[in-house]
């Protein structure tokens, strides 16, 4: 389901590729040769998409920028015979760990999974709740789940979230003033009409703040997850009761149920859609409790055609916006004429 969403989400993202890449070679053209102009273009408009792909493939493994960005270092010795205990059952079963492990340095009792990178608050090295919540992240690491979640944010520019935060803050601010300019001018009419003014700003105001919003997100990309946003959240939402089912199935679903009594793992955000992405507690709990037999996790559940599928769809997309960013050279003798006469016809 997470691959044909995926999938899926890329074609919607094709219009975002697309401006983004005439957006930036009609602006390289002013100052630039033609050749170089689309050249620059093609970059803007497939490095996010080529980003996602190898994301999803599992290079990188999600621990660079993120690193950078969360503020993540090496564990230490004493963080890193924690984990090695907490890991212990899952290397007796034969399940594969995270081989790339940080440490973000904030007192919360947290984990999660990006790409292929595990990352560990502080805190949590010393609760007795490490190996159920290690338990549940090794179910996003044995699946789909982290470099999914990545691959939707490597979609984005670099940097797109805070040019789209100071954008907006900033341009709020004109329209207030331009909206309070226009009511100064639409005070008679609104008067003759009977019209609720207000009403009418507040109109413009929105109309404008998310028409100008989704410009942004068309040239900055993550127009497919803005779009599929809620489907996203409902396939997320089914894979943190995947996850929790996986520690269950380790032997950690009574510790993990005891966790979400009294902790809640922070939430995931979808690029550009602000809805939570991780269960009710209360859900949790519930389904962790349920009796079911106590069956091995599966050692890999990633398909193996994955990486063919992802180059597949890539060779598809470059070769259909090749169209788009292609050089054309013409022949002097093949531009089109006019043949003299009264009645002017096309001639070669």
């Amino acid at each position: 389901m997470g691959i044909v969403l995926y999938l899926i989400t890329l074609l919607i993202e094709s219009l975002s590729i697309m401006m983004r890449g005439v957006l930036v070679a009609g602006l390289a053209g002013l100052l630039l040769e033609p050749n170089v102009a689309l050249i620059l273009g093609a970059i803007a408009a497939f490095s996010p998409l080529l980003s996602s792909f190898l994301v999803l493939a599992g290079i990188p493994s999600g621990h660079m920028l993120v690193r950078q960005s969360l503020g993540a270092r090496l564990p230490t010795a004493d963080e890193r015979r924690a984990l090695e205990a907490g890991f212990a059952r899952a290397r007796t079963a034969g399940v594969p760990v995270p081989t790339r492990v940080f440490t973000i340095d904030e007192d919360a009792l947290n984990a999660a999974i990006s790409g292929r990178t595990l990352y560990v608050y502080r805190k949590l090295y010393d609760s007795p709740y490490l190996p159920g919540v290690l338990a549940h992240e090794l179910g996003h690491y044995n699946s789909l789940d982290g470099r999914l979640m990545l691959a939707l944010r490597a979609l984005t520019m670099p940097g797109g979230f805070l040019i789209m935060y100071i954008t907006l803050s900033l341009l709020r601010w004109i329209a207030y003033g331009m909206a309070s300019v226009l009511a100064a001018f639409l005070i008679v009419f609104a008067a003759i009409f009977r019209m609720n003014l207000s009403r009418l700003v507040a109109m413009l105001f929105r109309g404008s703040i998310q028409l100008l919003r989704l410009t942004i997100i068309l040239a900055l990309g993550g127009v497919g997850p803005a779009l599929l946003g809620s489907i996203w959240r409902s396939h997320f939402l089914r894979r943190e009761f995947a996850a929790d089912a996986y520690a269950r199935r380790l032997g950690y679903g009574e510790l993990l149920a005891s966790f979400f009594e009294h902790e809640v793992l922070d939430d995931v955000r979808i690029p550009w859609y602000n809805q939570p992405t991780h269960p009710p507690a209360t859900q949790r709990v519930r389904a962790l409790r349920r009796s079911e037999t106590m069956e091995p996790p599966p050692i890999n559940s990633t398909p193996g055609w994955i990486p063919l599928l992802i180059v597949l769809a890539l060779a598809g997309i470059l070769v259909g916006s090749s169209a788009i960013f292609w050089p054309r050279r013409y022949h002097p003798n093949d531009r089109f004429t006019p043949t003299p006469g009264p009645t002017p016809t096309l001639g070669i």
